[in-house]
């Protein structure tokens, strides 16, 4: 969740450049894919009210990756069917609320490496330009995090 400045907000068309208001004030969501050491390879930039299991599947469409490891907010039917469609394992935990409990293919060790997205994201949001958005155009913005994303490559 990034969280938009006052003057990124007066666009004509807000939904275009991904700026929603949410309970926080106006902000974009970030999803990121990353690879297994934490280096990110590609993402996607949201509105901020959007629901993550919404831009699964968009991901899914960018990604080629053996295993998918992601938090509650990306369990739904839907995703799970499209993983295994893609012959992707799912670690993902069940939600509190979700009807059918049994979670076999969930697994904990891998659940464990999580860490290292939120890792990731730290890393990025060392960047002012990219905690707090400034930009009003959704582009300029993906240039930023792009850069960002250059720069966790480069290790600098």
């Amino acid at each position: 969740m990034v969280k938009a400045h006052q003057y990124s907000v007066n666009s004509s068309n807000k939904k275009i450049e991904c700026i929603r208001r949410t309970v926080g004030g106006n902000s974009s969501k970030i999803h990121m894919i990353s690879d297994s050491c934490a280096n990110p390879i590609d993402f996607i930039v949201s509105e901020g009210q959007v629901h993550d299991s919404k831009i699964a599947n968009q991901l899914l469409e960018i990604s080629d990756a053996e295993v998918l490891i992601a938090d509650r907010a990306y369990h739904a039917e839907k995703t799970r069917k499209k993983l295994k469609d893609k012959c992707i394992q799912a670690v993902i935990p069940k939600k509190k609320n979700a009807f059918d409990k049994t979670n076999e293919e969930f697994d904990s060790y891998l659940y464990k490496i999580r860490h290292l997205i939120k890792n990731l994201f730290a890393r990025l949001k060392q960047f002012r330009s990219i905690t707090t958005r400034y930009d009003k155009k959704k582009s300029n913005f993906s240039s930023v995090i792009y850069l960002g994303c250059s720069f966790i490559w480069v290790k600098i």
